[in-house]
């Protein structure tokens, strides 16, 4: 983690392997639906699972989540989702989450309780979400790991039709709504559109953010944001929401080394409330900095 840069070489599906198609919630390999303990590979899910309660976790090796063709998904789904309370946790290796009908309404993974290792997310608005809005748990263990993964080339529609912003999509890499514990680490994070999908209201390629935080859904606290690469957006890493400051201990983000292409200039690599209690390791061996020259960044007061 943050020697090997994450990118389409080394994430994803695993080449020259063969995969087999899974087209509803009764066609897994095996057991037929989901169930929690039991490890899926070398498959093309072609519908937008959700994994069933329990405790084991469900494992995805070298899996494609691709959605279906249609119908258009609703409002702010994931390709693969884990929002129910109580769900198997879910463990995704060498997969890759792009969307083959792309769509505005259309995330990478979101919920709670997963965990992403070497993975590639592209083609959608979000590639990750998340949030626990179970009554409780709001504020609670996000229990969620990104590590290693390549975010990048999202999507992005005007409005209308994407209504959701009076200027079209918010793609961001990482859009995290609540929650505690969050762990990021060695992950190559891009924040841009993908070539397909044309320019913001901006103009630019630019999305929202690597990454955006605001407490929506409940008091983020206690994250872990190490050895990350970030780039683009229009800050990289947007501590925000619209707030002036962050109730509790946001957590560590330190380590990580960042490009000069955020399109509010290369002083909003990181964005976040003056008042917010955060180790960014300033001063220290651990500083954030940049990647072509090691000088350290400017985190920029909101």
């Amino acid at each position: 983690m943050g020697v090997d840069k994450p990118n389409a070489g080394n994430t994803g599906v695993l080449p020259g392997v063969p995969r087999t198609d899974v087209t509803s919630s009764s066609t897994w390999p095996g057991t037929g639906t989901l169930q929690p303990g039991y490890t899926y590979a070398n498959l093309n899910v072609k519908y937008r699972p959700s994994p069933p309660v329990g405790t084991d976790p469900i494992t995805y090796r070298n899996v494609n989540f691709m959605g279906p063709l249609s119908p258009d998904p609703g409002g702010g789904q994931g390709l693969c989702q884990s929002t129910n309370n109580g769900h198997s946790p879910q463990i995704f290796i060498d997969c890759t989450f792009r969307p083959q009908n792309p769509h505005w309404n259309w995330n990478g993974t979101i919920g709670h309780h997963f965990t992403a290792l070497r993975c590639d997310f592209s083609g959608s608005v979000d590639s990750v979400g998340a949030y626990n809005t179970n009554a409780g748990f709001q504020a609670a263990d996000l229990g969620i790991l990104i590590q290693q993964c390549y975010l990048h080339d999202h999507g992005y529609w005007p409005n209308p039709p994407d209504t959701s912003h009076s200027d079209g999509s918010h793609p961001d890499g990482v859009q995290q709504q609540g929650g505690s514990g969050m762990v990021l680490r060695g992950n190559n994070i891009q924040g841009f559109i993908g070539a397909e999908f044309g320019l913001n209201s901006f103009g630019t390629n630019h999305t929202n953010a690597c990454i955006q935080t605001g407490i929506s859904v409940g008091a983020i606290t206690l994250n872990d944001w190490q050895y990350n690469w970030f780039d683009g957006g229009a800050a990289s890493i947007n501590i925000g929401g619209g707030l002036a400051s962050y109730p509790g201990d946001f957590g560590i983000v330190k380590n990580n080394k960042f490009g000069h292409n955020q399109r509010a200039g290369d002083t909003f690599c990181i964005l976040r409330p003056a008042g917010l209690t955060c180790d960014f390791g300033v001063g220290t061996a651990a500083e954030n900095v940049f990647e072509d020259t090691g000088l350290p960044i400017t985190i920029h007061n909101g």
